[in-house]
């Protein structure tokens, strides 16, 4: 964060005194070094200037298909908004467990959705702009050969559209819960320095 290059250069820049009062040869070395500071750090804040990147999670749900794209600060991680939104969010159905059987309806599916993302992630930053996808229990319920041919038809569907691939898995239950603890005490602010509790989220 810029906390840090403030603190880097304070550092470099107290080096650099004790250097120079030492006298002799170490007084070239700390003309160097401050230089060298002053150009790093210029560079460091110029780059963190309006630097955002982005998430796209894609939620294969029992009954619907849902798409999230999160944009962050790349500096802080901090959550910026999207066209005045906090984040880009739409569904289609139906959900990936009723395409059992229909592996090609994949692509009617997943299709407009990464149309939105295509829309939304500029083109310069889809290859660093990871994408996830994330089936939940339900399919479970389905034979094993079955999941992994739904899950292998989004894989091989998502490939061409140029996201940094992060994923396409089946969820089980205790991986949701976990999912879903974190996101409230998230939403919370439970993991800001200095909160000591956290929250149940049924409770």
């Amino acid at each position: 964060s810029l906390f840090h290059v403030f603190g880097g250069f304070l550092f470099t820049a107290s080096v650099c005194v004790e250097r120079y009062a030492a006298g002799g040869s170490s007084r070239r070395f700390a003309r160097l070094l401050a230089g060298a500071a002053v150009l790093i750090s210029m560079w460091l804040l110029r780059s963190a200037q309006s630097r955002s990147c982005y998430s796209i999670v894609i939620d294969a749900g029992t009954t619907a298909t849902h798409l999230n794209i999160f944009r962050f600060d790349e500096w802080t991680l901090r959550i910026l908004d999207i066209n005045d939104a906090a984040q880009v969010h739409t569904s289609v159905t139906p959900g990936l467990r009723d395409l059992a059987g229909n592996a090609d309806g994949v692509a009617v599916v997943f299709r407009p959705l990464l149309e939105v993302a295509l829309a939304t992630v500029p083109a310069a930053k889809r290859s660093t702009t990871p994408l996830a996808v994330r089936a939940n229990a339900g399919l479970l319920f389905l034979p094993s050969d079955e999941v992994e041919k739904l899950l292998g038809a989004v894989r091989a569907f998502l490939q061409p559209f140029g996201f940094l691939d992060a994923g396409v898995e089946l969820l089980d239950g205790r991986t949701e819960a976990e999912g879903s603890w974190l996101t409230v005490n998230f939403l919370l602010g439970s993991f800001r320095p200095g909160v000591q509790r956290v929250h149940e989220p049924f409770v």
